[in-house]
């Protein structure tokens, strides 16, 4: 059971690392304004002057050109491969990304883009992403915590030993 929990606390200890560390940084991903980067996340990108009438007509869903051929894509990196050449369908990014539909990969695709179907539930990603953040936290704390127990009763031990 010891070699148990052991294996338990170390494991815990490394992962929750990691899982720090992908909380931060979504939650740095997710509301790029705690990096001092304005409170929207929009990304700009020129179409060529000589197509940009055919290549905004063209556009998926949630990008938009202007006269000068500006191109507006909604929310950053959620149209990964948007605005490629000709790779993905009508509405529908190249690659398969940002697909809605009722299947299981759309829901997840929604999921963490912070929506479940048309409700925007991004609030309860940042909540999540920081109850994870005071979860691992203290999680490592503890664990730290009872490393240091456990070295003080060895060393303890250690010196009972030499004294008899």
């Amino acid at each position: 059971m010891r070699k148990y929990r052991q294996l338990h606390l170390w494991i815990g200890l490394l992962t929750s690392v990691l899982i720090l560390i992908e909380a931060v940084t979504g939650l740095l991903l997710s509301e790029p304004a705690l990096m001092g980067q304005g409170q929207s996340s929009r990304t700009e990108m020129r179409v060529p002057a000589q197509n940009s009438g055919a290549a905004a007509a063209s556009l998926p869903s949630g990008v938009s050109a202007d006269a000068a051929g500006a191109v507006q894509v909604q929310g950053g990196d959620n149209m990964k491969g948007a605005a490629s050449s000709g790779g993905g369908q009508q509405g529908k990014p190249a690659g398969g990304f940002g697909q809605q539909g009722n299947s299981f990969v759309g829901f997840i695709h929604g999921l963490h883009e912070g929506r479940v179907g048309s409700v925007n539930v991004k609030w309860l990603a940042d909540v999540t992403a920081v109850g994870l953040i005071i979860l691992t936290v203290t999680g490592i704390s503890l664990s730290l915590q009872t490393l240091r127990a456990q070295r003080r009763s060895r060393i303890k031990r250690a010196a009972e030993s030499l004294h008899r």
